[in-house]
């Protein structure tokens, strides 16, 4: 039996609207709490270094992995 299952859990659609509150309350009060120095405004132009890149196999047949797993990780990379 697999204790790992991957699928998404159902959620009542007001039970996402709560959780999506509940985390966005909780990300704010951190960045209100931590004591960083977060930028205050948002510039369209590159810079002229890359702050992070990785070059892995976005994908790959995984042994008990459904493929459409990896094509929903390529998606989610692509939207960052």
């Amino acid at each position: 039996m697999n204790h790992f299952d991957l699928r998404p859990k159902r959620r009542s659609a007001f039970r996402i609207s709560l959780g999506k509150k509940y985390y966005t309350l909780k990300r704010y009060l951190e960045w209100y709490t931590d004591n960083k120095e977060y930028a205050k405004t948002k510039k369209r132009e590159k810079l002229p270094f890359v702050s992070s890149s990785h070059k892995t196999i976005l994908l790959r047949k995984l042994k008990d992995v459904d493929m459409w797993y990896q094509h929903n990780k390529v998606k989610n990379l692509a939207d960052r």
